[in-house]
This record gives C-alpha cells, structure tokens and sequence, in this order.
C-alpha cells in the first residue's frame, strides 16, 4: 500500500522542479533582446568604428566615463575624431532585466587595441546599463566597466565571439514595486563605510555580478566573499552623483565616485539593486579603481 505523504512529496518535489525550470526559461527569454542589442553594437563597433557605434546605441542622455568623470556619452563621441587603427571588442557574459523587459544590464569581457592589427593595451570587463527609449527601442543608459592592470595578450583576429547560449542569466524573484527610496540604501552605506565585509555578507544577493580590477568575473556572493576572504581589500567613500527606480520600480540603481584620502577622487561605483520578497538585494557590484 502507497504511504499517501510520500506520494504528495514526489509530486510536490516535481512542480518545484517544473516552477523551477519556467523561471530559468523565463528568465532567459526576458535577457535575450538585452543580449542582442549589446551583440549588435559590438558588431557595429568593429565593422564602423568605436564612435559611430556608440553614438547610435547610446541613449540621449546616456552616460560613459572619461577620465574617471561622468559625461553625456553622445556629446563625448560627438567630438572624438573618427579612429583609423583602433579597435574594441567585447562580448556579453551575464545579463538581468525587470518584469517588463524595459531595463536591464549586460557584463562580459572587452579588449581595446590601439592597433588592431597587434596585441590589445587594456582588458578588462565592460558594464552597460539598458533600457527603452520613447519608442521602445534599447538603448545604452550606462557604459562603463572595469579594468585589469595587465592587458590579455590575444589578437583580435583569434578571438571566437560567445554564443548566446554561455550567457548567465540572473535569476527572477520579483515583488510587488518598491515605494519611494528605500532605508536599505542608508543602512548598507553607513555598513560599508564601517565593516565592508560584513555590509557586503548581508545585502548581496546570492546570485550577484560583482566586478573589480583584477579579480575574477564574479557571479555569486559566495564566490565574491570567498575570495575577499584571502586577502585585504580597499576600502572607499562613496560620492553619489546619480540613482534612481527603472520604470517598474523593481530595479534601483547607483553610479558614483569613490574617494580616498582628503576626499581625492580615486574611481567610481556602480551598483544596482533588486526587490526580492520584500526586501531590496544588491544584484550588482562594480568597483574601477587603480589596484
């Protein structure tokens, strides 16, 4: 005779694996657009130049980084001369989006040549934040990453694009929208300042992007507090210059300057947030600072 429990478990077991499975395909299926366009405008970057790629994927008002500052992306492009030689390449690794598909971020590696005929000068990883534009179309909000202090030496002509299919996709929790901003915010910056370590052990999320100056490609917060375990890591102030909701309000980003001593600014952060059951998670992490 069948224990009548056992057999509820076994098909409680299978609807958790089922739910399981639509939320990866899910999940998947909200990144693929995000994943995309970053392929597309890396293709336009090689096959047109760097400045034509970018002053058609940018947002109006999107941001990149110049010389450790925050600047309009097409006004920056606007005025840089059309390269001959040079070259960037990068390809998405991970990827994140809202419920709606309308905001999002990308991550992978990246290699500028300064000839592209020769070895790259900088490698590193590249962060772009997405969202729609007026007319629905994605558009880079954000363009910024990390660099390593030595370059990998890989011609561009032997380098294999990832197929979307080794792309991470990050996982989907979401809630109900968040109301105005958050205490979370406040309560991890003031932890941060004090026990680094510690803030970081209790706001990541446990699948989290966290990016630094050569370290690994970091994809969960075991990963991440691992390896800041074997070692001492810098520690900063952080100078906000922008933040805000996506339009679901279920993502909540951050980007500013990281200072030192006498407040010298020394980098910048990015940081962007999830709600998760109710409570806002760091889904994450990038940190460019000189190691």
């Amino acid at each position: 005779m069948k224990n009548p429990l056992i057999s509820y478990l076994r098909r409680l077991g299978s609807l958790i694996s089922i739910l399981a499975l639509v939320v990866a395909v899910r999940a998947q299926s909200m990144t693929i657009p995000f994943i995309a366009a970053e392929k597309q405008f890396a293709s336009h970057a090689l096959a047109e130049g760097i400045k034509a790629a970018f002053l058609e994927h940018l947002d109006s008002a999107g941001i990149v980084v110049n010389a450790g500052q925050f600047v309009n992306g097409r006004k920056f492009y606007a005025q840089v001369s059309p390269e001959t030689t040079e070259a960037l390449f990068w390809q998405p690794a991970y990827a994140r989006t809202n419920q709606a598909g309308t905001f999002g971020f990308t991550s992978g590696p990246y290699h500028y040549y300064a000839d592209r005929r020769t070895f790259p000068v900088l490698s590193g990883y590249y962060f772009s934040i997405w969202k729609t534009d007026l007319e629905g179309r994605l558009k880079v909000f954000f363009d910024g990453g990390v660099n390593h202090s030595t370059a990998v030496p890989v011609k561009l002509a032997d380098i294999t694009p990832v197929l979307a299919d080794t792309v991470q996709h990050g996982q989907l929790n979401w809630v109900n929208k968040g109301k105005g901003k958050p205490k979370t915010f406040r309560l991890f910056q003031n932890a941060l300042v004090r026990k680094p370590l510690s803030a970081y052990q209790k706001y990541l999320n446990d699948a989290v992007l966290v990016l630094r100056p050569d370290q690994p490609f970091h994809t969960s917060a075991v990963g991440y507090l691992a390896y800041c375990a074997r070692g001492r890591q810098p520690v900063f102030d952080y100078r906000h210059y922008q933040e805000g909701f996506d339009p679901q309000r279920q993502l909540y980003y951050q980007f500013g300057h990281l200072t030192g001593t006498a407040g010298k600014i020394c980098g910048y952060f990015v940081r962007i947030w999830q709600l998760q059951k109710n409570r806002w998670k760091i889904v994450a992490d990038v940190q460019q600072y000189e190691p």
